[in-house]
């Protein structure tokens, strides 16, 4: 008995230990590469990025990133200050929520959330001083009392108590100085301040900062550096550009237009040779802290040189558009509606394990010109390194791994530019969107205009567009019944899986709807393409719908199309003739409260997003309630994800993706990216790869056991040494969940345990085995 015990954890190691994310569990994947704001606290160093928050352990050097699951009680923080007095961080968020933390524990203080207000809750600057941090706000001032961890006060310093747009505060002895409409305001700070009468206004004075810092007050007016004494300003440094004024206790630093950090020094002006692009910086005896930017965290000595901190994660928080293709997530940034939103074209990637990109510097590098607004990728079925990237605003963009072979505009291609009588902005308007490649290596792809918009180019024609050969790019205008179908916002494309002859596209808006484009299997060859167009459909109760916008498509499991648009979802059915009906379905939710009345799934919501996973549920993104995942007919809610419930980020999904392999699913935020691992994988061909996991369970374990590699809908007994039925489950496609429990609900002893998996129908079947230790 002992053997066998020892040969089969022998084999556990060997063969059946693999390293899954645990099930049910939430993983954040922040952007870190906008590093902005450092402040020091104890025995760490915290650094702001993109709304994201990481700390830097000063003793072992290792890095700590902050989010929802690990405390804080929002996202997307807009601003930090630290107050030496408390040995406390305040944390506000783009919402006005805020957090206090501390190396102890961390403090939510909930009032400006919850208060009704039309003035923004981003505080344009923090001042600290005793237990206080002064807010200046877009509306007067707030003070937090850091001990007592609350809003202290609110100060409206306006004639007659109005709004002031207070852009930065300071102290000088008694009193408080304040910066905003173009005024400077100053009071007694041991006068009301809340009563309007109490503060001094000087007009006409246009200041961003004020600060003190020895005995002088310096200001900055645009990139102008000034000193205040008695009432007076002197402009200095007349040389330097400023962008920044940044204190250190009473150290000050002038940050340029180039990025470089200057110490105000006696003698005049010290500039850090760090070398690297300067947003904020503290010393700390002969090192240097800097906040660099992308580059993240610099620490820099003269002597023992520079060391570069920064965590890994995607290059920007913004997650418009997620594929999943050959195991890498691909993420885009690029986002637009009527006209295109200007963000920087990069391309985001994540292999599992780890997030790289090539970023828009790469690629206005190679080009020559500014990517934004990437919105789609395509990937050749034959070369997995080879792929093509759309833009809303600056055309096609040809890669080959992580270098760009060649940017696609309308001076060296077919592409058209929507106003090219513009010179300076010509570029940022050839919209391209939906692309995919055909089972042939044809690359379909759309270029938003009025005619000719379909673009479908030959895989043997790529070498003679390299070389400005620009025979064989095929476009076309879809005809229905003989005219043109004329679109606004082509969105995304995908080929249908029952016919590879039909392609589907996304008509975003004017008309809102899809476009079936059938091109009978000779792609050039427009004499047998037939096309359609629908904006109108009717369902199941003969109830018109006439969507105002369409967000998203995807082809299920069943091969029927969901599609989310501005009240909900529709299905289209596999059975109906795109090109004879216009009947579609809503999902009906039973009310099951005695009155046979139902409720069409998610009507009234804007359905952003939908994904598949591998038992054929539906993962469904809204603007405004979160997250769903669905039953795969639609009817039964098994989880609904909110910031209230959940670590989510927010409640606005954006984007969607599933890795099928492992069932981990991820979701894009308007706050960025979470991932949750799922209980559903895509389902294998054949037994060949089947194993549990963990394997073995160790005492202390105490969540699911997975038992993966199964083919779809297996049935799964789990039996012990002794013959006695366990547990009997199914598969949600390749994986089958077990809970490490017997009928009765308690835990099961210590023993080898068989799971026995059989196919629905009997054909095929299994056996793995399952170590319990205790």
């Amino acid at each position: 008995m002992r053997k066998h015990w020892l040969l089969f954890i022998s084999v556990c190691i060997t063969t059946l230990c693999y390293a899954d994310n645990a099930l049910y569990q939430w993983k954040a994947h922040l952007a870190y590469g906008t590093t902005t704001q450092i402040e020091r606290m104890g025995q760490s160093v915290y650094a702001l990025a993109d709304g994201a928050l990481y700390s830097i352990d000063l003793a072992d050097e290792e890095l700590f990133t902050w989010s929802k699951l690990t405390g804080l009680n929002s996202s997307s923080i807009s601003i930090m200050g630290y107050n030496e007095e408390t040995n406390s961080l305040l944390l506000v968020y783009q919402n006005g929520m805020m957090d206090i933390l501390t190396p102890q524990s961390i403090y939510p203080i909930t009032d400006l959330y919850l208060h009704e207000m039309t003035s923004s809750k981003v505080p344009n600057s923090i001042y600290s001083r005793g237990h206080y941090m002064y807010l200046a706000m877009p509306f007067g001032i707030v003070s937090v009392d850091m001990r007592k961890h609350e809003i202290s006060d609110t100060y409206y310093i306006g004639q007659e108590g109005s709004n002031v747009n207070v852009l930065s505060i300071t102290m000088i002895a008694d009193s408080i100085y304040a910066v905003g409409d173009n005024s400077i305001f100053t009071a007694d700070i041991h006068t009301n301040l809340n009563d309007f009468n109490n503060w001094q206004r000087t007009d006409g004075i246009h200041f961003q900062q004020i600060l003190f810092a020895g005995d002088k007050m310096w200001l900055r007016k645009d990139t102008m550096v000034y000193v205040g004494l008695n009432g007076s300003y002197e402009r200095v440094y007349p040389e330097l550009s400023c962008r920044r004024i940044l204190q250190d206790h009473n150290t000050i630093y002038l940050t340029d237009t180039n990025g470089d950090a200057y110490q105000v020094q006696s003698n005049g002006l010290q500039r850090v040779q760090a070398n690297y692009w300067v947003e904020d910086i503290y010393q700390d005896g002969n090192t240097y802290w800097i906040a660099s930017g992308g580059n993240g965290v610099i620490r820099y000595n003269k002597q023992s040189g520079i060391q570069q901190f920064l965590p890994n994660g995607p290059l920007s928080n913004n997650a418009f558009r997620m594929q999943m293709i050959n195991g890498i997530l691909y993420v885009f940034q690029g986002s637009r509606w009527v006209d295109h939103d200007g963000r920087a074209g990069m391309v985001m990637m994540y292999d599992g394990h780890s997030w790289y990109g090539i970023s828009s510097y790469a690629i206005e590098s190679a080009s020559g010109h500014e990517p934004q607004d990437f919105m789609d990728l395509a990937v050749d079925p034959f070369n997995p390194d080879h792929f093509f990237v759309t833009s809303y605003a600056t055309g096609l963009y040809e890669f080959q791994g992580m270098q760009l072979i060649k940017h696609y505009h309308h001076y060296n291609s077919p592409l058209i530019s929507l106003i090219p009588d513009k010179p300076q902005s010509e570029y940022f308007y050839i919209r391209t969107d939906g692309a995919i490649y055909d089972e042939n290596g044809y690359l379909w792809f759309i270029n938003n205009r009025e005619s000719n918009y379909l673009h479908i180019i030959p895989p043997d024609s790529l070498t003679k567009y390299r070389n400005k050969d620009y025979a064989n790019w095929y476009t076309t205008t879809p005809l229905q019944n003989g005219n043109p179908i004329i679109i606004d916002t082509g969105g995304e494309l995908f080929i249908d899986k029952q016919n590879s002859h039909y392609k589907w596209l996304i008509s975003s808006r004017n008309p809102a709807g899809l476009l079936l484009f059938d091109d009978n299997g000779t792609p050039l060859n427009s004499r047998d393409d037939r096309a359609y167009i629908r904006s109108s459909f009717t369902d199941q109760d003969l109830k018109a719908i006439r969507p105002s916008a369409v967000y998203t498509a995807v082809q299920d499991k069943n091969n029927d199309i969901w599609v989310g648009y501005d009240d909900g979802i529709f299905v289209l059915r596999n059975t109906t003739n795109f090109f004879q009906s216009e009947s579609v379905e809503r999902i009906k939710i039973p009310r099951n409260d005695g009155t046979n009345l139902a409720d069409y799934l998610l009507n009234g919501e804007r359905v952003n997003a939908i994904a598949v996973d591998g038992a054929n549920r539906k993962w469904i993104g809204t603007a405004s309630s979160g997250l769903f995942l669905m039953s795969q007919d639609g009817i039964e809610t098994i989880e609904h994800f909110t910031t209230n419930n959940s670590p989510l980020l927010s409640d606005e999904i954006i984007s969607i993706a599933i890795y099928p392999n492992t069932g981990e699913v991820f979701i894009g935020t308007s706050a960025g990216i979470m991932s949750f691992q799922s209980d559903a994988t895509d389902p294998s061909s054949s037994f060949d790869n089947v194993y549990a996991s963990p394997n073995p369970v160790r005492q202390d374990y105490g969540g699911e056991i997975a038992i993966h590699g199964l083919m779809d809908e297996t049935v799964v007994y789990i039996v012990d040494e002794g013959g006695n039925l366990v547990c009997k489950t199914r598969s949600n496609g390749g994986t089958a969940i077990w809970d490490g429990k017997n009928a009765n609900g308690n835990r099961v002893p210590a023993g080898i345990y068989n799971v026995l998996c059989n196919t629905a129908d009997g054909s095929n079947h299994t056996v793995t085995k399952i170590l319990i230790m205790r």
